[in-house]
């Protein structure tokens, strides 16, 4: 299966992560770049973009 949905429009380049997560049906997408704010703004496909101490935190419980 395959997924286009183009949602980074500041960052085309990006888009391969955010589809890659989406296939995935990931929960989170972990990342430092602050490109990949803009997903907190669309409210679909819903897409939690988290930094990697928040990553951290979540794994160790």
């Amino acid at each position: 299966m395959y997924f286009d949905w183009g949602l980074m429009e500041n960052d085309a380049d990006d888009n391969k992560y955010v589809d890659c997560a989406l296939a995935a049906n990931a929960l989170h997408l972990v990342s430092e770049d602050r490109h990949f704010s803009i997903l907190r703004s669309i409210d679909f496909p819903r897409l939690s973009v988290i930094r990697i101490d928040e990553f951290f935190r979540l794994i160790q419980g």
